[in-house]
């Protein structure tokens, strides 16, 4: 299956684009918000100039799926940085991810979108003991390599927030 390791992510900040959305939506990547998110930040002519980053990755965190209705939650993709630079703009959003406990998977390596749907299957069939705990509703994040993302050839991680 996966190789998961439990690991304590400390708290840290994504600068980028957030919109609501469903997993449905999210399973078809021509109507996903994740893609339009991924080409509006693609795109940003501001994202050369973000300094201060935890890792050198395009983080996907999926939040407020305890607060949305029905199967609705949040999606915001962006930098991962440790504080929020001075002077950001207004149409930016800044995502604060708490420190916490997270089962950490490598995906394998695949055609992208193709690859995330298929991780996320398989993610779904896992127990909790083959997880390493109890997944809380809160936090999910998917990291991509700034340096090495090709569509035919992708790999990126994902942390699944677990209670403490």
């Amino acid at each position: 299956m996966f190789n998961v390791q439990k690991i304590r992510q400390e708290p840290f900040y994504v600068i980028g684009y957030t919109s609501a959305t469903n997993t449905m939506q999210e399973m078809n990547f021509s109507e996903s918000v994740k893609g339009r998110l991924f080409e509006y930040l693609a795109k940003a002519p501001w994202v050369g100039d973000i300094g201060d980053l935890v890792e050198e990755k395009i983080c996907c965190v999926y939040h407020g799926m305890d607060t949305e209705p029905g199967d609705r939650f949040k999606l915001t993709v962006g930098l991962p940085v440790y504080s929020p630079p001075e002077g950001i703009k207004a149409s930016l959003d800044i995502l604060p991810v708490p420190e916490g406990e997270y089962a950490q998977i490598e995906s394998a390596v695949g055609p992208f979108p193709e690859i995330i749907n298929e991780t996320w299957q398989r993610v779904s069939e896992m127990s909790p003991e083959e997880i390493g705990g109890v997944r809380k509703a809160d936090y999910d994040i998917e990291c991509f390599s700034r340096n090495k993302f090709e569509s035919h050839h992708c790999q990126f991680t994902l942390r699944l927030a677990l209670h403490g």
